[in-house]
């Protein structure tokens, strides 16, 4: 049903805190979904199933609670890490939780405490419950506001921001880096004005949302299902979704532990991804250019196809949770315990109701650009974030092998330096080692590989790395003293670039492996949610 905002006895739209006001509901509805919200945001702060009394048709009273707040605004944070690992092993038992309660739980209270347990299991999450998460995921997916950029636990969201698009360049035959294609802004302005309380109706949440192409005039966008969308129709010309990952992913940056926004999806049939960050695509990469991962085309290319991966694991772990509270709205609306067969039905009719959510979710899905990628059903979902773990480590490998092409490229740079003052046997040694490690990666590199082989190629190059630069270094050491100033500072920029490049490929290899064995979405990495990431 959708949103409607109740005004009090006294014709208020609003309750002070520690006051007491009534609001009037219709007695012919045995049981409300009553939600509490934050009037200039309608940010959720307690969401109450309410049941009239059998016989009296009157509602109890109701308290919202002082720990309420932060609970949900725990739950948004939880929820933003299911978006950012939803491979996790966080993510596959709350999923597993969550469906087995569904599935087997004959009371709310069953189903309840059964998704409470998982929370109790949890690192940093324990207070957490199934209402409060269905509660922060429908928030998130009904309006645009945490896409616009937040302050610390939600407490409030910008009024502004612009989101810059990209879309893989392509690289020079020899090279595996490019800058990448400038595609345009996504930019969300809230109104001067905006009402207070908020417009539940209003699914922008007030906000002037607008596409401009790198060439061309801007665009109208408006929210809808979770996705900004510039029209109606089944493939709008400019579709995007967003999600959250962790900064590390693009910079290469180890330090850059923070999960920050992105937006993925299709721009006149082209991918995109983008962030809060301009990068500078006039020098055509670099470590002062931008995002690491953005100015190497296959790596860029694997983390659009991971991430329309991730956005249906999403969609799965969202209607996991909608089908638990529906279950459990469905039983705390009963007037009696319910008969096996009545339960056995209510599930059918979830489970029916579940193959017309995924048919929706799959439709948008669609709209992003990457028609492999699928929404799973329930009983495939286990195998799908399997599958997705897989697909998270290969990214992390691609990465890894692109950084390991900068290192060879770099050695290759300092040998052509050493060749100018006189070519020995050992020169030429170094010199065709590094062309035909080089080479064995590149062929090893996406398309012309499954994992298995990716990672065994990327694993030899590594060896292969630690092999040459002994060699390297004395081939170097041997023309030092002959250098001209400017060829010692080009080696010296080639072993500053070859030092950074051999750090992002350790960095990596950890990240395919901790992707590999499930770990992050249990709140550890701080999540950042200011305009510039």
């Amino acid at each position: 049903m959708p949103l409607t905002l109740r005004t009090t006895a006294s014709g208020s739209k609003t309750i002070a805190a520690s006051s007491t006001d009534t609001v009037t509901l219709d007695a012919n509805r045995i049981v409300y979904d009553l939600i509490f919200v934050r009037p200039a945001d309608l940010f959720p702060v307690q969401n109450s199933a309410l049941m009239a009394d059998v016989l009296s048709g009157q509602y109890p009273p109701l308290t919202v609670a002082a720990t309420s707040p932060a609970q949900l605004s725990l739950a948004l944070s939880f929820y933003i890490n299911l978006l950012a690992y939803p491979t996790s092993t966080t993510a596959t038992q709350y999923y597993a939780a969550v469906s087995n309660a569904a599935a087997k739980g004959s009371s709310a209270s069953d189903i309840e405490s059964s998704v409470a347990e998982f929370f109790k299991s949890t690192t940093n999450f324990k207070t957490l419950d199934l209402n409060s998460v269905v509660t922060a995921q429908t928030y998130a997916r009904g309006f645009p506001f945490i896409w616009a950029g937040f302050t610390a636990n939600f407490a409030s969201f910008n009024s502004a921001i612009t989101y810059y698009l990209y879309s893989p360049g392509t690289a020079a035959s020899g090279s595996n880096t490019a800058a990448p294609t400038f595609q345009g802004t996504l930019a969300m302005t809230r109104n001067a004005a905006p009402p207070n309380p908020a417009d539940p109706t209003d699914r922008s949440g007030a906000y002037q949302i607008s596409f401009t192409p790198a060439q061309g005039a801007a665009t109208p966008m408006t929210f809808q299902n979770g996705q900004f969308v510039s029209d109606d129709s089944d493939f709008p010309s400019v579709a995007l979704r967003g999600t959250f990952v962790l900064k590390s992913s693009l910079t290469n940056n180890a330090s850059d532990n923070v999960i920050v926004p992105v937006l993925s999806g299709t721009v006149n049939g082209v991918q995109v991804m983008g962030t809060t960050t301009k990068q500078d695509t006039s020098g055509g990469g670099g470590s002062d250019s931008g995002f690491w991962a953005f100015f190497h085309p296959t790596t860029f290319g694997q983390y659009l196809t991971l991430i329309t991966t991730f956005f249906g694991l999403a969609m799965g772990l969202e209607w996991i949770g909608a089908k638990g509270k529906a279950a459990v709205d469905w039983f705390k609306g009963r007037n009696k315990p319910p008969s096996p067969d009545e339960q056995q039905q209510m599930r059918d009719q979830l489970d029916q109701q579940g193959d017309e959510v995924r048919a929706g979710q799959q439709r948008g899905l669609d709209q992003l650009g990457d028609r492999n990628a699928a929404v799973p059903d329930d009983a495939a979902m286990p195998a799908a974030q399997d599958a997705g773990r897989v697909q998270a480590a290969d990214a992390n490998n691609v990465a890894r092998g692109d950084a390991q092409l900068d290192n060879f490229e770099a050695m290759g740079d300092q040998v052509e330096v050493a060749a100018r003052y006189g070519v020995n046997q050992q020169l030429e040694n170094v010199a065709e080692s590094v062309r035909n490690g080089a080479q064995d990666l590149q062929g090893a590199m996406p398309p012309n590989s499954g994992s298995e082989q990716l990672q065994g190629a990327v694993e030899q190059a590594a060896n292969n790395i630690a092999d040459i630069k002994p060699q390297l270094s004395e081939v170097v050491s041997n023309v030092e003293n002959e250098l001209s100033a400017g060829d010692a500072a080009d080696i010296k920029a080639s072993q500053q670039v070859q030092a950074e490049a051999e750090q992002i490929a350790e960095d990596r290899a950890k990240a395919a492996e901790e992707a590999s064995d499930g770990e992050g979405g249990e709140g550890e990495d701080p999540i950042e949610g200011g305009v510039d990431v």
